[in-house]
C-alpha cells in the first residue's frame, strides 16, 4: 500500500507527458491565484475551502495542480482544460494552520505557483457580544430598537437573532458587511416584539455556529396606557347649543415618572373624527366646541393622540339628535309666523280704544 502511494504521483506526471505527446499545447499562464474561505483566521472544527484559479490567455491547457501547506502536499491532481481547482479540508484542527500555495505545472514546459495565504486555526469557543438600545431594552409601541450583535474581531459571519427560545428558527439572519458585527431593527416596535433575545453566528457551508451570546430583554409598552372621548353636555345635542368634545390621554406609568425636562408629553398632537373622517388633525389642543349644534353633527366620534411614532384611539362615541327639541323649534318657528300678527293687530285695536295693553308672548323649548 505504501509503495503504491509513492508512484501515484508519478502516473500523474505520465499521463500528462503522453496527453501532451498527442495535443497541440500552445497557452500563456499569465497568474496563479490561491484563494480560501472563509478566510485566513478559523476555529477548529471549520470547514476550510481553497480554490486556485488559473488565469491565461484563453487557451485551456492541461495543466497539474499541488496544493502546498509549508513543505507538504495537500492535494495533488491532474485536470484537463480546466482553470480551477477546488479542495476542502473538513472539521480543520490547529494542525491545518501555515502557509498555503498553489502550484501549477504545464509539464515539460513551465511552472507557474500563486503567492502564499497565511491560514491560521484557533482552538477557542467564540460567542458574540449582543446589546440593546436603548439600554434597558424599554422602550415604547411604534419606537425603534437596536439589537447589536458582533464578534468584532473576526469578519465574515452572518448573525442570527432568536426570539423565545434558541432552539426555534432564527427571527433574522444578516451578514456583517465587514464590520465584524450586524444589527438588527425593530422598525415600529410592537407589543409583540417584547421577549428575551440571543443572537450567535454562523459561517461556511456547511455552516458552523458559535456559542449563542447572553440574552438581553426588551420591553415594548404603549406610550399611552388610556385614551378617553367624552361630550359635554351630552351624547344627546341640543339645537344650536354648543357641544364640547374632550379627548384625554393617559400615559404610561413609566412616561409619568420622567422628569419634565426629558418626557414627551409635551408633544403630544389630537385628531378627531366623525363618522371615520377627520374633521381636526393633529391639533395640540385636546378640546374641540361645536359652536350651534346641528342635525349633520349627529354621529360616530372618536379621537387619536399621537406622540412621536406612538399612537393610540378612543373607543367610539355615539352623538345623537334630541329630535323633540328639534320639533319645538320647528312648532314654535310655525306659531311666530302666525300668532304675532294676530297680536300685533289685538295691540292696535286696544290702542285705539284709548287703553294700552301689554301682551307678552313667552315660548319655551
Amino acid at each position: 500500500m505504501a509503495s503504491s502511494i509513492r508512484v501515484m504521483p508519478r502516473c500523474l506526471v505520465i499521463a500528462a507527458v503522453i496527453l501532451l505527446c498527442f495535443s497541440q499545447v500552445s497557452a500563456q499562464v499569465s497568474s496563479v491565484l490561491l484563494s480560501a474561505y472563509p478566510g485566513g483566521q478559523l476555529i477548529v472544527g471549520e470547514t476550510l475551502a481553497l480554490t486556485c484559479t488559473v488565469v491565461t490567455d484563453g487557451s485551456e491547457p492541461q495543466l497539474v495542480y499541488e496544493i502546498w501547506r509549508g513543505n507538504i502536499i495537500v492535494s495533488a491532481t491532474l485536470q484537463i482544460k480546466a482553470t480551477t481547482l477546488r479542495h476542502s479540508v473538513a472539521e480543520v484542527s490547529t494542525e491545518h494552520s501555515g502557509i498555503y500555495k498553489c502550484v501549477v505545472t504545464l509539464p515539460l514546459v513551465e511552472q507557474w505557483e500563486s503567492l502564499g495565504v497565511q491560514v491560521t486555526v484557533e482552538d477557542i469557543k467564540l460567542k458574540p457580544t449582543l446589546t440593546v438600545n436603548p439600554a434597558g431594552g424599554k422602550a415604547y409601541t411604534e419606537d425603534t430598537v437596536l439589537l447589536p450583535c458582533g464578534l468584532h474581531q473576526y469578519r465574515g459571519w452572518k448573525y442570527f437573532w432568536y426570539r423565545g427560545r434558541q432552539s426555534t428558527y432564527p427571527l433574522e439572519q444578516i451578514w456583517d458587511g465587514g464590520r465584524g458585527e450586524a444589527i438588527l431593527r425593530l422598525w415600529r416596535a410592537g407589543l409583540s416584539d417584547t421577549g428575551q433575545y440571543w443572537c450567535r453566528a454562523g459561517r461556511g457551508s456547511p455552516t458552523f455556529y458559535t456559542e449563542f451570546s447572553d440574552p438581553v430583554y426588551v420591553n415594548i409598552t404603549d406610550f399611552f396606557s388610556n385614551v378617553t372621548l367624552s361630550v359635554s353636555p351630552g351624547a344627546t345635542l341640543k339645537w344650536n347649543k354648543p357641544l364640547h368634545f374632550t379627548c384625554k390621554a393617559q400615559v404610561s406609568e413609566r412616561e409619568r415618572q420622567k422628569p419634565a425636562n426629558i418626557s414627551r408629553r409635551a408633544q403630544v398632537t389630537y385628531t378627531f373624527y366623525r363618522n371615520g373622517q377627520p374633521f381636526i388633525s393633529s391639533s395640540p389642543h385636546a378640546v374641540v366646541t361645536v359652536a350651534q349644534a346641528q342635525r349633520c353633527h349627529s354621529g360616530t366620534y372618536s379621537c387619536t393622540v399621537t406622540s412621536g411614532r406612538a399612537q393610540r384611539s378612543s373607543p367610539e362615541l355615539h352623538v345623537t339628535t334630541d329630535d323633540t327639541s328639534l320639533f319645538l323649534v320647528i312648532s314654535v318657528g310655525t306659531s311666530l309666523i302666525i300668532v304675532i300678527p294676530l297680536a300685533v293687530y289685538f295691540i292696535k285695536r286696544l290702542t285705539f280704544g284709548g287703553t294700552t295693553y301689554v301682551l307678552i308672548l313667552q315660548f319655551t323649548s
